[in-house]
């Protein structure tokens, strides 16, 4: 079931020169939200479908069919929070400086939920999905909010940090 998320009208002109430019749309764009498998969204599985007078003319996105999400969860979101403390991150990716943040438990907030991630396998090169716990880890520096910490629930694993 896919479920749209915006309608936007893409502008072109139909009369590109001279005193009676015309610039309309010609074109939508239709982004649908992320995939759910059950009640758990699969993060990055935006799909955007480009429609014209003659119809569909490019769809952009991902869709996964038969995605399996494993019955027992290996690593409990409270195991994760736990051993999340005392992580290090270098900060020049995120904000340039040359510094080693180091993650205290109260660093972690929010509660952490569960989402399928769609990341890339480095080894095969090929997009997989992971089930993973959903963290958000706020940064008492300035200038940076934070990140979002996606660990694997079966193998206890960080999958990506992705700054909010």
């Amino acid at each position: 079931k896919l479920e749209v998320k915006e309608v936007v009208p893409l502008y072109g002109c139909t009369i590109c020169e001279g005193p009676d430019v015309n610039n309309v749309p010609i074109e939508w764009k239709v982004t649908f939200e992320n995939q759910k498998v059950d009640t758990i969204e699969i993060k990055g599985t935006e799909i955007a479908v480009f429609i014209d007078a003659k119809g569909v003319n490019r769809i952009w996105g991902n869709w996964y069919p038969d995605i399996i999400i494993p019955d027992f969860v290996t690593y409990g979101y409270l195991d994760v929070q736990e051993g999340m403390a005392g992580w290090q991150i270098d900060m020049r990716p995120y904000t340039g400086s040359e510094e080693i943040y180091t993650v205290k438990a109260e660093d972690i907030s929010g509660i952490p939920r569960k989402v399928l991630y769609a990341t890339e396998n480095e080894d095969q090169q090929q997009l997989e999905i992971r089930y993973c716990w959903e963290l958000r880890i706020e940064y008492e520096g300035e200038n940076f909010d934070g990140w979002r910490a996606y660990v694997d629930i079966e193998e206890g694993l960080l999958i990506d940090l992705v700054s909010q």
